[in-house]
């Protein structure tokens, strides 16, 4: 765990020195967040939404990070929809360490927020990938059907 920490601090640290130059202060957020994400893919995958706080908001507390993590080992994810659970934890413990002045309600309804937004990317990309294969497929036969046709003039 402490290694974790030990990165996300690293990157926080390398985040606000960068924000010195004006080259990287020009670029939009998601350019911001591909270059960390290049930089840093071990971390990117084993904790995207904590990258994307850190970049894309600038928002990281390592105690928000620190009880993720103890989360995440409690209550490992064994689904896309329990990884999608985990993730809107994060949001909700940032959130916590962020704002002293909060109530249980606001938090559900973040924490809800957050999960549904996250469930929604999932079956937009679920839906983009099943796209992309039925065009592939349909090619596929298509040029099969050529090259069968190209062989029938050759015979």
């Amino acid at each position: 765990m402490d290694q974790y920490l030990e990165d996300a601090n690293t990157i926080f640290k390398d985040y606000k020195n960068r924000l010195t130059d004006s080259s990287f202060c020009e670029l939009n957020p998601d350019e911001k967040l591909a270059y960390y994400q290049k930089k840093y893919s071990q971390f990117t995958m084993s904790f995207p939404i904590v990258l994307r706080y850190l970049i894309q908001f600038g928002m990281y507390k390592p105690k928000a990070f620190s009880r993720y993590i103890k989360k995440l080992q409690n209550k490992p994810y064994k689904s896309e929809l329990e990884y999608c659970e985990r993730q809107a934890d994060y949001v909700k413990y940032l959130y916590m360490e962020t704002n002293q002045h909060y109530n249980q309600q606001e938090i559900k309804e973040l924490w809800t927020e957050v999960y549904n937004s996250l469930v929604k990317e999932i079956e937009l990309f679920k839906q983009a990938e099943k796209t992309v294969k039925e065009k592939h497929e349909k090619n596929n036969i298509k040029n099969l059907e050529e090259r069968r046709k190209e062989l029938m003039k050759m015979i």
